[in-house]
């Protein structure tokens, strides 16, 4: 149901930053070349959708990260279930988990470049790596979160093997695996525009650096809040997918209920 408050609360918050955006700009302290005025750039916002440049360096961004995230997922997804499901394996991995998932992922981009130059398939496995972890550790949480009554029926009844996996413990993994893909969407399109912006690959991120050096700052921030609302439509989209993929789960059920 559409909240006509919550709807008008957001307006005004949006409407008071863009005047205190204004009333910064107009004033002079930082000079035009660093903050432009909105008008400006509303105006390279739309004017952006008719350049063919536009819509390349956007394809090459989502091409890199749908495609580092569908393989993180093949990686990841099978990988968490079976150390999930294995309390040796489990204990065995637990910390190399946990040390990998820690480092930063950006710190790694100086050694890719030197192995494969600033080209996509450096920058896909900056996004492969990155989306890896969130999907893995929660297909490991969700093989780990099956009810010990749940575990002691399917002993009872001899329950083992495929339908056991296909019936007990992949649909209850599957609320914590919809959630790391959803969390690696989000982290593979940033990761994608930033290491874009740091190596000069083609892109979003490309873009953006090449309109810093040019002094085009209305460009500049045109861009940033493309990839802003970019990221927030992906993760609508993906919310979206995940209800629908969840929809017999009761905490999906009491959400929309």
């Amino acid at each position: 149901m559409f909240d006509n408050r919550k709807f008008i609360s957001q307006v005004l918050v949006g409407a008071g930053l863009l005047a205190l955006w204004q009333l910064a700009a107009m004033s002079g302290s930082m000079g035009r070349d660093l903050l432009p005025l909105p008008l400006d750039v509303f105006s390279r916002l739309i004017e952006l959708p008719f350049e063919a440049r536009f819509w390349n360096a956007l394809q090459l961004t989502l091409a890199s990260a749908f495609l580092g995230l569908c393989i993180a997922a093949v990686i990841g997804i099978p990988l968490g279930l079976i150390i999930g499901a294995n309390p040796r394996v489990y204990r065995a991995t637990r910390f190399l988990v946990d040390l990998f998932r820690s480092w930063p992922i950006i710190a790694l981009m100086p050694v890719l470049v030197l192995l494969f130059g600033a080209s996509f398939k450096m920058k896909l496995i900056m996004v492969v790596l990155a989306a890896l972890w969130p999907i893995l550790v929660q297909s490991i949480y969700g093989a780990r979160r099956v009810e010990p009554t749940i575990e002691d029926m399917t002993l009872s009844y001899g329950i083992g093997g495929r339908v056991k996996f296909f019936e007990v413990a992949l649909p209850n993994a599957l609320p914590f695996i919809m959630t790391g893909l959803r969390i690696s969407t989000a982290l593979s399109v940033l990761l994608s525009i930033g290491v874009e912006v740091l190596s000069s690959v083609p892109g979003i991120g490309y873009e953006i650096a090449i309109a810093r050096i040019d002094g085009a700052s209305a460009e500049v921030i045109a861009y940033v809040i493309v990839s802003g609302f970019l990221g927030l439509t992906l993760n609508q989209a993906f919310a979206a997918i995940e209800r629908y993929v969840l929809a017999w789960h009761p905490s999906v059920r009491g959400e929309t209920a």
